[in-house]
């Protein structure tokens, strides 16, 4: 029997049976009914509208659970997916990213090496130098950055730190040997 609404009261109104029951003689059933309606007891109704105890209720949900746990342990899993081969990422423009980040006495100049293949800086150009540490020109470097890594390759360092500073950079890369 569908309900005309979702509340306790009017349910137990709805239904005469039970609220001849929860009216019935006595001083305990009184209360029992208020506790009932103000919600407090310690069982509750169903969606059906049938009285559940506290020992119910769980025993009721324990079951649920378990029936729901076998249910999903008995059905097969997925095959799990066929290994295949990693694919090479050749280091490219795209791969390959210089970032400047600050530092506690200048800037440290980063290179990420988001290919597959190991690479090695072999040298920084700094230019439009101006009051720069370091000369500006071609340094050479041979600094390794493994694949997937994110590697230190220079400090560009002010030669006057109370004055500001400003450089271009370019960087050179190759392959790494063994690969």
């Amino acid at each position: 029997m569908p309900w005309p609404e979702k509340n306790l009261t009017t349910r137990l109104l709805a239904r005469p049976d039970l609220h001849r029951a929860l009216r019935g003689a006595g001083r305990g059933i009184g209360r029992f009914r208020d506790r009932i309606l103000a919600g407090r007891s310690r069982g509750a109704f169903s969606g059906s509208g049938v009285w559940m105890d506290s020992l119910t209720m769980p025993r009721t949900v324990f079951a649920l659970a378990l029936a729901a746990l076998l249910t999903s342990c008995g059905t097969p899993a997925a095959a799990p997916p066929a290994l295949t081969p990693a694919r090479t990422i050749q280091p490219s423009e795209q791969t390959l990213v210089a970032e400047v980040d600050p530092s506690l006495d200048g800037q440290s100049i980063y290179v990420s090496n988001n290919s597959s293949v190991a690479i090695t800086v072999t040298g920084i150009r700094l230019s439009e130098c101006v009051n720069i540490g370091s000369p500006c020109t071609l340094i050479p470097l041979r600094i390794r950055v493994p694949a997937g890594s994110r590697t230190r390759i220079f400090v560009v360092r002010p030669a006057d730190s109370e004055r500001s500073y400003s450089y271009r950079y370019h960087w050179t890369w190759a392959s790494a040997p063994g690969q």
